[in-house]
């Protein structure tokens, strides 16, 4: 699994109050919605610089696959810095 898809893995856990998520998994199989890929989208801006277009989660759907598209904007805008989150 790779760095990208590890964060996206966790972050899903989160939001999706699911215990444990794979890279083949499938976002809407998860039980994503539109409401939770905002939210997602908004925890990888604020929190990590990440940008993630909204529509490429509905195109793409498998956490591996979400990954991969996030890997040209990860790698333009510099190194992710992982923040344990405190809440």
């Amino acid at each position: 699994m790779t760095a990208m898809e590890q964060l996206l893995c966790e972050q899903l856990q989160l939001l999706l109050n699911v215990v444990s998520i794979q890279s083949h998994d499938n976002f809407f199989a998860l039980g994503g919605d539109s409401f939770i890929a905002i939210r997602l989208t908004s925890v990888l801006r604020r929190n990590y610089g990440v940008e993630l277009p909204l529509w490429k989660i509905f195109s793409v759907q498998t956490i591996a696959q979400i990954a991969l598209v996030m890997e040209p904007a990860h790698q333009s805008a510099g190194r992710i810095q992982f923040v344990e989150d405190s809440i």
